[in-house]
């Protein structure tokens, strides 16, 4: 296995830990790398909607500028980044937060509690091309579009065939 480039002086984590801490009222993040969406539970006594979303948007923009300018983005080497941010905010809060990096996805939720929680999604920046292509059982993926025309020829050759032996069998015009 080769080495890793090293990561940038500010990480992705790095702004995105900095943004969770600096507002009260955030709870928790869900970072979808893969679709370019941050999504923000927040506590709506500390935050309202317009607030929320405004946050998110602007903590989404840095931290999505950041990955832009990784040279571990996409390489399956983000672990030490996240492990790191997990150190810093436990150190911050004094209890350590649940953050977790499944596939394309980092969840962060910080060890505040509520008794209500609301929910802001921002797209932070346009979907990269490999999202936009649709799920292998949507009737639009072309892999899915190549096998409906590639049975469709086989159904078709198969009846001609069909329909040649019965013109060729001796009662068919009898």
């Amino acid at each position: 296995m080769s080495k890793p480039p090293s990561p940038p002086d500010l990480r992705c984590t790095d702004v995105l830990a900095d943004a969770l801490i600096g507002h009260e009222g955030a709870l928790a993040a869900r970072l979808d790398y893969r679709r370019a969406v941050l999504e923000l539970v927040y506590d709506p006594r500390l935050l309202d909607h317009d607030q929320a979303a405004r946050w998110a948007q602007e903590a989404g923009r840095r931290v999505w500028e950041q990955v832009q300018q990784c040279p571990l983005a996409g390489t399956g080497f983000c672990h030490p980044c996240v492990t790191k941010m997990r150190e810093e905010l436990t150190t911050f809060f004094g209890h350590p937060p649940r953050v977790v990096l499944e596939g394309e996805v980092l969840s962060v939720r910080l060890p505040r509690r509520a008794d209500t929680t609301a929910r802001v999604v921002a797209k932070i920046a346009a979907a990269p091309a490999s999202a936009a292509r649709p799920h292998p059982t949507h009737p639009s993926h072309p892999s899915r579009k190549a096998a409906l025309a590639a049975g469709a020829l086989f159904l078709f050759l198969l009846l001609t065939l069909f329909a040649l032996l019965w013109l060729a069998s001796p009662h068919a015009f009898a």
